[in-house]
């Protein structure tokens, strides 16, 4: 058994305990903190092996505490979203200081899907084309679309797909909440299904928890076929 494979099975072994725990527990809002509590150990053993110098086994510490948060915020959404979207930044950022030493962990073909949110920032506005990223979308079909992106300048935010309703009553904007840190790279390309109108604009934007703030529109704009 390898190490990633080792790491896994521990970590099947905490939700395990975690689902257990749960179910003799009176209070299900314990469960996310307890599991918070072994993530934030795991992000400690991390940088104890990145400061030893000790990179494989701090990137499979790194790994299994992304695993664990993306189970958290999948398990319990709406539990410190802040705090979960922050130390998941810092996992990723710790996990590409050990990856040069690494062997990427293999992955399934990127395909993406999208989780809207509703925002409302008034029948006057219009978008302005941004320039930190420069997008591209391929295919005819919405379900069956190629999005590819190259970053401009730096930028560390967090981008998101979002897609104009001009021309309707409320003139809103819907933004994906699904898809955090999905263009942090400089460059990528991915497979992407929408299930959405055609003919309305396309573009990446900051993320924002306000409904009626003004986008900060960070790409070009494109048209949905």
């Amino acid at each position: 058994m390898d190490g990633w494979s080792k790491h896994f099975f521990r970590v099947s072994l905490v939700i395990l305990g975690l689902s257990i725990f749960t179910s003799f527990s009176s209070s299900r809002d314990e469960t996310p903190s307890l599991l918070h509590e072994n993530i934030k150990s795991l992000m400690d053993e991390g940088r104890e092996y990145l400061r030893k110098g000790e990179i494989k086994e701090a990137g499979d510490k790194f790994r299994v505490a992304i695993y664990l948060l993306e189970k958290l915020r999948r398990d319990f959404p709406d539990w410190n979203r802040q705090t979960v979207s922050q130390d998941l930044k810092l996992c990723r950022s710790a996990l590409r200081k050990a990856e040069p030493g690494l062997a990427p962990a293999p992955t399934a073909p990127l395909r993406i899907t999208c989780s809207w949110k509703l925002i409302s920032p008034g029948k006057d506005f219009e978008p302005e084309e941004g320039k930190v990223y420069k997008i591209k979308l391929a295919g005819e079909d919405r379900q069956n679309l190629e999005l590819s992106y190259e970053k401009l300048e730096p930028y560390e935010g967090d981008a998101r797909i979002c897609v104009h309703l001009e021309n309707t009553k409320q003139n809103d904007i819907i933004q994906d909440i699904k898809n955090e840190g999905l263009f942090e790279k400089e460059k990528g390309s991915f497979a992407l299904s929408l299930s959405v109108p055609g003919g309305f604009p396309f573009f990446l934007a900051e993320f924002t928890e306000d409904q009626y703030a003004q986008p900060v529109i960070l790409s070009n704009i494109l048209y949905l076929p």
